[in-house]
């Protein structure tokens, strides 16, 4: 769908496979085009697998790819451009044979008309990593951004690789409010001269009722070597409610603008919406 600055729809269109197909994140190419990358339903495996299209100005579809792999894979689907006509495609990766279930970083780097030039995963056994996005800090380094622990314990993680994938250190990073939460990392900014910004949210999850019993925003800043520099928690700090940031952009005054909700679990009021500024 294309609208004008006004809202009016210039186009719309429907892409059908007959399968299941979902667009997550879309990228402009320089041409006007448009590239578009998301998830197709593998009726063999049971899962989903990467899927990247291109489109031109139009909204004509000029080629489409479907990536199978051994696992199945969701998540934002990022699309990076590396400044060389290729992309990188970052999701998370399950291992729908593992018992547990495993989760993984998945990165897939991508010539550009869609040709897979490499695709690797990261993570261990004794947790699980779920990756949201990439940044390219320099020639030569490259962060992955997610999350990753145990089942019960879960904490916003930053790796940082080489250009051929290699990993050269890996580093989590919470508030050490909880003994058992999960944090999840919904967007992030980083600027060159400051560092990286990441928001999202923590989650206490209570093992006796299987439901949320707190959630707190947060905001938290890294600098260029990877060391964190502050953590900000916000929120109420209450039990009857759930509040969590999903988007954050840089102001041009250099402070943060978020956006995200606030829900109320005690009396039932349901979601508001809730932004900041920091």
């Amino acid at each position: 769908l294309k609208t004008d600055s006004l809202g009016n729809i210039v186009w719309q269109k429907l892409y059908n496979s007959n399968l299941h197909d979902e667009g997550v994140s879309l990228f402009l190419t320089n041409d006007g085009g448009y590239l578009v990358s998301g998830y197709r339903y593998n009726q063999e495996l049971f899962g989903y697998d990467l899927t990247l299209t291109q489109f031109d100005s139009a909204g004509n579809v000029i080629w489409s790819k479907f990536y199978l792999t051994p696992g199945a894979e969701y998540g934002q689907i990022q699309l990076f451009d590396n400044g060389d006509n290729t992309f990188y495609m970052v999701a998370v990766e399950v291992n729908v044979m593992s018992f547990p279930i495993q989760e993984d970083f998945l990165v897939m780097r991508v010539a550009g008309d869609g040709d897979v030039l490499s695709c690797r995963t990261y993570g261990n056994a004794e947790s699980n990593e779920k990756g949201w996005g990439i940044i390219k800090i320099d020639a030569n380094r490259y962060w992955l951004i997610g999350t990753g622990g145990a089942d019960n314990h879960t904490d916003a993680l930053l790796v940082q690789i080489d250009s051929s994938g290699n990993v050269m250190w890996s580093k989590v990073y919470d508030d050490g409010t909880y003994a058992a939460d999960e944090s999840s990392v919904t967007s992030y900014s980083y600027i060159p001269e400051y560092g990286l910004f990441v928001c999202g949210f923590d989650a206490f999850y209570n093992p006796f009722t299987f439901i949320i019993d707190l959630s707190d925003a947060f905001v938290f800043h890294v600098t260029d070597d990877g060391d964190l520099a502050w953590w900000e928690d916000f929120g109420t700090h209450d039990a009857y409610y759930w509040e969590l940031f999903q988007r954050m952009e840089i102001a041009n005054d250099g402070g943060l603008l978020l956006a995200g909700s606030r829900t109320t679990y005690g009396n039932y009021d349901g979601s508001e919406h809730w932004d900041m500024y920091v």
